[in-house]
C-alpha cells in the first residue's frame, strides 16, 4: 500500500481523508 492523492478507487477503501488530504 502507498499513499496516493488522487487515486481514491484503492484509498478509498482504506483511507478516504487521505485521496486529498496531501499538501
Amino acid at each position: 500500500m502507498r499513499a496516493i492523492p488522487m487515486v481514491p478507487s484503492s484509498n478509498s477503501n482504506n483511507s478516504p481523508a487521505i485521496h486529498c488530504s496531501k499538501p
